[in-house]
């Protein structure tokens, strides 16, 4: 599967893709991202599905995502780790 991406990707926030699909489509999604938009940040977040949550979450993390949120999640953990991402991206543009 491969996801294009259209338009200006230089904004803080880029994209948000939901994706009621199984894990292994959804790391092939992460992989392409981060292959064709490297700067792009992608907090995986996944319920499990079939597999454990866990397993699900590592293997996101290892192909490319930048956080990893277990489900169920509350609204304060998403919002600290898009701060915490934005804040990461906000310091690298600072210093070059």
């Amino acid at each position: 599967m491969t996801l294009t991406i259209r338009g200006n990707l230089k904004k803080e926030i880029d994209v948000k893709v939901q994706l009621h699909t199984s894990v292994f489509r959804a790391n092939e999604i992460i992989e392409d991202l981060k292959k064709n938009h490297p700067q792009i940040k992608i907090i995986a977040i996944s319920g499990g599905g079939g597999i454990k949550k866990a397993d699900c979450l590592k293997l996101a993390e290892s192909i490319g995502a930048d956080r990893i949120l277990e489900k169920p999640i509350e609204r304060k953990d998403l919002l600290f780790e898009v701060h915490a991402l934005l804040s990461q991206h906000q310091t690298r543009h600072k210093e070059v």
